[in-house]
């Protein structure tokens, strides 16, 4: 059996170094745009981050819930003949 690695997992490990790379460069990017700029613009921003942030956690959490209660209405449905029958 061959264990050595293909191509295409060097080059997969290529772009995830360079997209390390580039994400890292953002972050510095980002840091400097903190340092530099406007308070005001930076509570501003940070605000916008935090209401999209918890509105998108909020949607999945209000699905996840919905599926939870859809499943326990399932199985609910599921017991009431075996409950008919034992009350028969």
């Amino acid at each position: 059996m061959n264990t050595r690695p293909s191509n295409l997992a060097y080059i997969i490990l290529i772009l995830l170094i360079v997209v390390v790379i580039y994400l890292l460069y953002l972050v510095s990017k980002l840091g400097t745009f903190i340092r530099e700029a406007n308070p005001t613009v930076i509570t501003a921003c940070i605000g916008g981050f935090f209401t999209i942030t918890l509105s998108i956690v909020s949607v999945f959490i209000g699905r996840y819930l919905e599926k939870k209660k859809m499943i326990e209405a399932e199985i609910r449905n599921k017991k009431i003949p075996v409950y008919e029958d034992f009350i028969k």
